[in-house]
This record gives structure tokens, C-alpha cells and sequence, in this order.
């Protein structure tokens, strides 16, 4: 047990720490971030690949892998149902977020700054890959990641369970 001491108090919190083992619960293990910035554009319904990826390795199968991602994401006026964003582990979805971009205009495109977050138990040591993937929400207009070449942002924290 870990004590702390003020004064003539004695709280006791947290757990058993070794000192030769820093995984205690809801310690951060490991970072992993990565950013990609090459456009991707898909006209149909069926989802691509944004390029967005990034590999972590838990280091105990009781590890919680938390999931932050940022991206750009951009639909044109015929995309009217706008566009289906998927952050994914492996090959099973985690997140599914429908008409992202929607707007009720012909003449417009819409630009959205698409963000999740997702604390994920993979119950694994192997190495695991969360990426996101896009397609139309509906069946016409383009839908784009990355357009212009903005630069979107996967983060990975794993954190000791």
C-alpha cells in the first residue's frame, strides 16, 4: 500500500506499487501519435482508407488503449446526406458517425473538423492498428479526407489496467 503523510494523517490511496513496475492502474504506458496529410477522395458508399493510421503494441492484455482523433473532412454540394466517418481497430469498428457535414445548401460545400475519442479494451499484447475510413452517406457527390492537404492527427495512449 502507498501512503501519504501530512502531518499526523495518514491517507491511504492508489495500490501496491513495485518499484520495478510502473504499471499501476491508470499509468500511461506508451504514447503513439501520427499524423498524415495526403488527400483522399471517394464518390461512393463503399468506405476507403483515409491514410490515417497508427500501430500500438499493449504491453498487458489488461491495458485500455484510448483513441484521440482529429481530421479534416470535406464534402461537395451533391453530397447531400453527407459523408460516413469510421474509426476502426483493426478490422471491427469502434466509432460510426453518420452525415457528418450535412448541410441543407446545393451551392456549398461543408468542411468539417471531424474529432473522437474512444477508450478501447483490446484485451491483447499484439500489435494493434486504429485507423479511419470514409465513404458518401448516400450514393452521389465526393467526399474527401485531408483535402488540401491538411494534416489530421491519430493519438494512442495506453494506459495500465
Amino acid at each position: 500500500m502507498v501512503t501519504s503523510i501530512k502531518g499526523n494523517d495518514t491517507s491511504t490511496f492508489g495500490g501496491a506499487i513495485d518499484a520495478n513496475n510502473i504499471n499501476v492502474t491508470g499509468n500511461i504506458l506508451q504514447v503513439v501519435s501520427s499524423t498524415y496529410s495526403v488527400y483522399v477522395s471517394n464518390t461512393t458508399t463503399t468506405r476507403v482508407d483515409t491514410g490515417l493510421t497508427a500501430t500500438i503494441t499493449p504491453s498487458s492484455t489488461s491495458s485500455k488503449i484510448l483513441v484521440l482523433v482529429s481530421q479534416v473532412i470535406f464534402k461537395n454540394p451533391a453530397a447531400s446526406q453527407g459523408a460516413r466517418v469510421w474509426l476502426m481497430r483493426n478490422s471491427t469498428d469502434l466509432v460510426s458517425h453518420a452525415r457528418v457535414g450535412l448541410t441543407d445548401t446545393a451551392t456549398n460545400g461543408c468542411w468539417v473538423g471531424w474529432g473522437t475519442s474512444y477508450l478501447d479494451s483490446p484485451n491483447t499484447t499484439s500489435a494493434i492498428t486504429y485507423k479511419t475510413q470514409i465513404a458518401n452517406h448516400n450514393a452521389t457527390g465526393n467526399v474527401f479526407a485531408n483535402l488540401d492537404n491538411d494534416t489530421s492527427q491519430i493519438t494512442l495512449l495506453e494506459i495500465a489496467g
